[in-house]
């Protein structure tokens, strides 16, 4: 679906008092426009919820945008492939995040 398209959808969605989004299928953090629809959702009041295998997180970018963008949401990730390198506990780096310590 082209962005254009999603925008449209998620200013329907506001105007219908929906509160809260959910992006997934396939993983959305693939997409190369994901950052600017969640922040688009976040600009018309709704609640971002995204979810991924985990695997765009490894790229600290992109981990620091979805901590940023599901602010009152959340972004489970149930990949087994992470590194345990990069992520050693994945609930403490998001908490971590969250509170600017990333």
């Amino acid at each position: 679906m082209s962005s254009k398209k999603i925008m449209e959808v998620l200013d329907a969605a506001a105007k219908m008092e929906v509160k809260v989004v959910d992006w997934l299928g396939g993983d959305p953090l693939v997409r190369p426009d994901w950052y600017s629809l969640c922040r688009y959702a976040m600009k018309l009041g709704l609640i971002n919820n995204i979810w991924t295998s985990g695997i765009p997180l490894s790229n600290m970018d992109t981990a620091h945008r979805a901590v940023e963008v599901t602010t009152n949401g959340f972004f489970p990730f149930t990949s087994i492939q992470l590194n345990r390198h990069t992520m050693p506990c994945p609930w403490k780096w998001q908490r971590a995040c969250r509170l600017g310590q990333y």
